[in-house]
């Protein structure tokens, strides 16, 4: 218990204490360990507990050096704080389009934060954001995106809110399955309403 990183005893002791009184029981922990060599590393310890087992009498247990994952996912979860905060500034929202279901699985912020009141946050729909009169391009540039695995490039005016409609522009990628049925388009979306008004 000495090699274990103070801050994280507490937790790692509680984690063998829920598992001594549970028989059968099964624990599973992360923490800070002291390397024989003076620095810091994140061990996993997946244990049981046997010793209600006559054949065992015994906590079965094992450890493995995760350090590597999750440095990378601390760095990932870094590099995406730096992505939304650059989005942000730059007026622009990310989205990921589940073609099957057309609707947005994934946005880097609230789609009614971008949008407007027109905007959802639980559905997308082209005809929640888009203007009525622009809806028909943008939903003949999404088919011929699926169709020919083209990139999905288009400019359109959102619904208004509370005034004059703004304007927007979007670029997106279809992936599709091995059998090359698209599944997914990813891309911006961003607000040139400052553009239109030169």
């Amino acid at each position: 218990l000495e090699l274990i990183h103070p801050d994280d005893l507490a937790r790692f002791g509680q984690a063998v204490k829920k598992l001594l009184n549970e028989p059968s029981g099964v624990m599973l922990v992360q923490y800070r360990a002291r390397h024989r060599d003076g620095h810091w590393q994140t061990l996993e310890t997946a244990a049981v507990n046997r010793l209600d087992d006559p054949d065992l009498l015994a906590i079965v247990l094992t450890s493995r050096d995760v350090s590597e994952r999750v440095g990378l996912q601390e760095e990932l979860r870094r590099r995406n704080e730096e992505l939304q905060l650059a989005l942000a500034a730059a007026h622009v929202i990310s989205w990921d389009v589940d073609l099957n279901r057309q609707r947005a699985t994934n946005y880097s912020s609230s789609p009614s934060d971008f949008f407007g009141p027109a905007g959802t946050d639980d559905a997308f729909t082209m005809a929640s954001i888009v203007h009525p009169d622009d809806l028909p391009g943008v939903t003949s540039e999404l088919t011929r995106a699926k169709d020919t695995g083209r990139d999905f490039i288009v400019e359109f005016r959102g619904l208004p809110r509370g005034g004059d409609a703004r304007f927007y522009a979007s670029h997106g990628r279809v992936f599709s399955d091995e059998a090359g049925h698209p599944l997914r388009l990813v891309g911006v979306t961003w607000d040139i309403t400052e553009r239109h008004r030169i």
